[in-house]
């Protein structure tokens, strides 16, 4: 027999050009020194929106060579609300 266990969203990464002036990157930065829950948006090119709330686990400086960008990844570890809510997910209207 199989049981499905406790619920868990599970883990994001997110790849992103690093800016140092960005205010969300400052957040991000700050809550990986929290255990706090931070509330976040997510925006898909299609034009959906994803909001959740997550703890930051790791906020990394990737350094590339000549022909790259300096970029960031960042690993997240989505939470669920008391009332079961994690991920909520917001279609872009037609």
């Amino acid at each position: 027999q199989k049981f499905k266990g406790s619920f868990n969203e599970g883990t994001m990464s997110l790849q992103l050009a690093l800016d140092e002036s960005d205010v969300g990157q400052d957040m991000m930065e700050t809550a990986l020194a929290s255990d706090d829950d931070y509330s976040f948006k997510l925006e898909l090119q299609s034009g959906s929106i994803r909001y959740f709330r997550a703890k930051v686990m790791s906020f990394k400086t990737n350094i590339g060579d000549v022909n790259s960008i300096t970029s960031a990844t960042c690993q997240l570890s989505i939470t669920t609300s008391s009332e079961g809510v994690g991920i909520v997910k917001v279609e872009a209207s037609v």
